[in-house]
């Protein structure tokens, strides 16, 4: 499972190694536990990766969209869960399940746009 992390500070991307619906109770649960109220919505992300060699060929990915954002970039659009305190919030979490590798190959077509880290 893809997962990407919005805060106010930017966003980070992890890949996890559970399903979105394990995924979705665990974080359900743990919120009612403490009261807070969580919202869980169907929806599309996108990512920024950067414009390498065979980055085009992941528009032929089903459920993937792809557009260039500028010459070095590549806006990559797919479909996922999105948690957050509300629907309309800035921050929270969007979990997505993508065929095959495409998850770790986004994951560092991510990494080289951002020189971020990807935790494990």
């Amino acid at each position: 499972m893809l997962k990407i992390i919005y805060t106010e500070t930017g966003l980070h991307v992890e890949i996890v190694d559970q399903p979105i619906a394990a995924f979705v109770r665990d974080r359900l649960a743990i919120e009612n536990s403490v009261g807070a109220q969580l919202a869980v919505e169907s929806g599309w992300a996108s990512l920024l990766v950067g414009h390498l060699p065979g980055v085009a060929a992941l528009a032929a990915q089903p459920g993937i969209a792809v557009s260039r954002a500028d010459d070095q970039s590549i806006e990559v659009s797919f479909s996922g869960i999105w948690l957050a305190g509300a629907a309309e919030a800035e921050e929270g979490v969007f979990v997505a399940e993508l065929p095959g590798d495409l998850e770790e190959r986004l994951a560092a077509l991510w990494r080289t746009l951002c020189s971020c880290r990807i935790v494990p």
